[in-house]
């Protein structure tokens, strides 16, 4: 596995020469899932304990009835979650092949799905490291405070303002990262697209490089309209 991010080009070569299979690319995106529900907990635990932290308030006990509809409530986001990580694989999957048609692309689908799902390693070590970085940012804000400071003032952007800068050094060391694991990911997709399409070098970087750079786009705009 270490070959595919020394180099891609060898590792995917060499895929070609083995049948098609989807049970490794499965796995990875178990994985993916697995990586994500501890980016959640985690998260949910910190945001557990800053609030608890911050606050005096003392909470009532819970109904069991009210127990068991979050129990219920946890099992569907686990079920839903892990059937949207599978549609994000087979759309990005789909999104590829759909582009690379336009190069008269050759070779299945399935190949395609296999080694798109190679690019989504970089996406297990984002949720590791994301915990952290919610940690740096967020671990020393007062909420209780900030919801009050909130309420008096009458404007939400105070929120906003606090969390965008509360610890910009941080902030501007996780959007490097998250830069960086994408442009591996981007990095992985091009050789994977081009052998399992059969496409040139500069055939594969735009069959990614275009819908890469529409992502992109469209998250600046959302950001815009969410923060200004």
């Amino acid at each position: 596995m270490l070959e595919l991010f020394k180099n891609p080009n060898v590792f995917f070569r060499n895929k070609m020469n083995e049948p098609e299979d989807l049970k490794k690319p499965f796995y990875i995106m178990v994985l993916v899932w697995f990586a994500r529900l501890f980016m959640v907990a985690v998260t949910l635990l910190m945001v557990a304990n800053i609030i608890s932290s911050n606050s005096s308030l003392v909470f009532p006990d819970i109904p069991s009835e009210m127990i068991l509809f979050f129990l219920f409530l946890t099992a569907a986001v686990l079920i839903i979650t892990f059937i949207s990580i599978l549609l994000m694989w087979l759309v990005t999957a789909c999104v590829f092949y759909l582009f690379s048609a336009v190069f008269h692309g050759t070779g299945s689908f399935k190949r395609v799905l296999e080694f798109i799902s190679y690019g989504f390693i970089p996406f297990l070590i984002g949720s590791i490291i994301a915990p952290i970085y919610f940690w740096l940012i967020y671990s020393k804000i007062d909420f209780i405070a900030l919801f009050e400071n909130m309420e008096q003032a009458g404007d939400p952007t105070l929120i906003m303002n606090e969390l965008l800068f509360s610890n910009l050094p941080a902030h501007v060391l996780s959007l490097i990262i998250a830069l960086i694991l994408f442009a591996l990911t981007l990095y992985i997709w091009i050789y994977g697209i081009k052998y399992s399409r059969n496409l040139s070098f500069k055939q594969a970087v735009l069959t990614i490089g275009i819908p890469a750079i529409a992502y992109i786009i469209y998250e600046l705009i959302m950001f815009v309209f969410l923060y200004f």
